[in-house]
Order: structure tokens, then C-alpha cells, then sequence
């Protein structure tokens, strides 16, 4: 068998198994926001929350185009790691904040 047979089947099963975690995901969240709505408004808001960041980190992203990659895939990729370092600090901030606040009770 030839190696690039078994690496596509590999890539074909992944790719299933991707589909199906995520159809699982959904639907979880789905049953769970039955239960209880209030979750799944909660839920959407922070999701509004991480797509306002986003479209802002790319908005003030650079596009500038390489020999490796296109002015979009640039600003793409620009984007998210400016989100990635305002999120990072913002968790750094948050447990900082919480462990003085522990200390000081």
C-alpha cells in the first residue's frame, strides 16, 4: 500500500471525526439550552464579545504581503495574534486581580 493512500485515509477519518465532535458539540449545546436559556444568552454574548475583538485586532492588523503569504492571509493572521495577546493579558490581568483579592480578605 502506498504511503500516500494511508495518508489520505488518516486525513478522510480525521476530518470525519472532526464533523461528528463537532455535531456533538452543537447539539449538546443545543439539549443544554433547553434546560436552562439563560445559558445559551450568556453563551452568545461572549461570543459577540470575541467576535467584536476580533473584527477590531483586525481591523488594526497590518496586511502587508511576503513571499510566503497574500496581503489577506497576512491581515488574517495579524488579526488573530492581536487577539490572542489582548486575550492573553486579559487573563493574566484577571488572575492577578483574583489571587490580590484572595490575599486581601
Amino acid at each position: 500500500m502506498d504511503i500516500d493512500v494511508i495518508v489520505n485515509i488518516g486525513l478522510y477519518l480525521s476530518y470525519a471525526l472532526l464533523a461528528v465532535a463537532v455535531v456533538v458539540v452543537i447539539l449538546l449545546i443545543l439539549f443544554k439550552a433547553i434546560d436552562n436559556p439563560k445559558t445559551l444568552v450568556r453563551s452568545g454574548m461572549g461570543l459577540a464579545v470575541i467576535v467584536v475583538l476580533f473584527l477590531v485586532s483586525y481591523a488594526v492588523s497590518g496586511g502587508e504581503a511576503s513571499a510566503d503569504a497574500s496581503a489577506g492571509i497576512s491581515k488574517m493572521v495579524g488579526g488573530l495574534l492581536t487577539m490572542m495577546y489582548i486575550l492573553v493579558f486579559v487573563a493574566i490581568i484577571t488572575i492577578v486581580y483574583n489571587e490580590v483579592s484572595k490575599f486581601l480578605k
